[in-house]
């Protein structure tokens, strides 16, 4: 496995400085917790973009998941291949006295690096094990539900995405926040 390198947290250029987090406890708890990312790469005549559910290993910082053998996907990626892989959620709605100024709280993570295919059948083991328990964490393997087999692992295609640089970013109001509200909760018409 290649030498972990310090993933670079200012490289992306900011447009409000004052919403960046560069706190990399705070960084790697949101990739830890996030329930799905959107990952976009190069396609062929337009960009690919995808979502996909995820596991990030700490110790490598590296990311794995795993999509159908064959697709677009599996088809877009060669080892080496750039993505930006990107998770966020969103917190209340902010009016204001203008529509232009009505905003959101969110916070998020985008994470740039390579990915590749792992061709290592045992890693690929694990790393799907591993992705089962961040998701089914109440779930135990031999008795709830089947260990992963090889089998199935050669049925699918798992990628690595070796991260080179990331960045959060959040905007958060105060508690108090006058008519601060969570989208949907009286919003949203009735069918």
């Amino acid at each position: 496995m290649n030498e972990l390198k310090k993933p670079i947290v200012d490289s992306v250029a900011l447009r409000r400085q004052d919403r960046a987090v560069v706190d990399e406890a705070w960084i790697e708890r949101m990739l830890e917790t996030a329930p799905y990312a959107t990952m976009a790469m190069n396609g062929e005549s337009f960009p690919h973009t995808s979502m996909n559910v995820f596991y990030y290993d700490r110790s490598e910082r590296a990311i794995y998941f795993h999509t159908a053998k064959e697709g677009a996907t599996r088809t877009t990626v060669g080892n080496g291949t750039k993505v930006t892989f990107t998770v966020s959620s969103m917190g209340r709605l902010l009016p204001a006295k203008t529509a232009t100024q009505m905003s959101v709280e969110y916070r998020s993570v985008m994470v740039r690096g390579e990915i590749g295919v792992v061709d290592d059948l045992e890693l690929a083991l694990v790393k799907m094990s591993k992705f089962v328990e961040k998701y089914f964490p109440h779930l135990k393997a031999g008795s709830d539900y089947e260990l992963i087999s090889p089998e199935e692992i050669k049925d699918i295609s798992v990628y690595r995405i070796s991260i080179s640089e990331w960045i959060g970013k959040r905007k958060r109001e105060r508690d108090d926040f006058p008519g601060a509200f969570m989208f949907g909760k009286g919003n949203v018409a009735k069918e």
